[in-house]
């Protein structure tokens, strides 16, 4: 099978899970994030975060980091730094925060405070990264 568990354990239960694993294909199918929390604006280093590659993969993402809030992780692709729509990570004035933006025309971006809607200039907020993945607890 294409991650390496055994047919025998996966029906009967039998044996071990990963009989040919090794350490080099263990450390094939994981990858460490750095995590942080945003507290007052400010990114606070949080822990380190082990993710299946194969899903990172998926997202097409390379230089990314975590942003923990609440029982929710965003995974944030680093290489981003226009918004277009989605949910983003954004400096404005120097503090942090993850709100929702939507490209407007006249370079305007309306973005999500809580359930209001401001509008801005472009240029009046830094786009720190875009959210490719959102891991929620249930």
């Amino acid at each position: 099978m294409y991650t390496g568990v055994s047919v025998r354990w996966l029906t009967l239960g039998e044996g071990e899970p990963f009989p040919n694993r090794t350490e080099r294909t263990e450390s094939n199918l994981l990858f460490e994030i750095d995590s942080h929390k945003v507290l007052n604006g400010e990114l606070v280093s949080h822990e380190v975060l082990i993710f299946d590659k194969t899903i990172l993969d998926d997202a097409s993402v390379t230089n990314i980091m975590a942003i923990r809030d609440g029982e929710k992780t965003y995974i944030i692709d680093k290489e981003t730094h226009q918004a277009v729509s989605g949910t983003y990570l954004v400096d404005m004035d120097g503090l942090l925060s993850l709100n929702e933006i939507q490209r407007l025309p006249g370079k305007k971006l309306a973005i999500s405070f809580n359930g209001s809607t401001l509008t801005v200039e472009e240029d009046e907020v830094k786009v720190v990264g875009r959210v490719v993945l959102v891991v929620d607890k249930v």
